[in-house]
């Protein structure tokens, strides 16, 4: 029997998703949905660069 292994996302996926969520925030009014979105945006980026930051080690 074949064990799945998963593996976390690459920083390069998350990346790309802060860029989706940074795009999709500019387009929203000023207000909490926004901030929300940018807050989203800025964990995303942080979480990329701690993996790119683990990956080397």
């Amino acid at each position: 029997m074949e064990q799945e292994t998963r593996h976390p996302p690459d920083s390069r996926v998350w990346d790309e998703r802060a860029t989706e969520v940074i795009a999709e925030a500019r387009k929203m009014p000023p207000g909490e949905q926004r901030r929300a979105a940018l807050r989203e945006a800025g964990r995303l980026r942080i979480a990329a660069e701690m993996n790119r930051w683990l990956a080397t080690k």
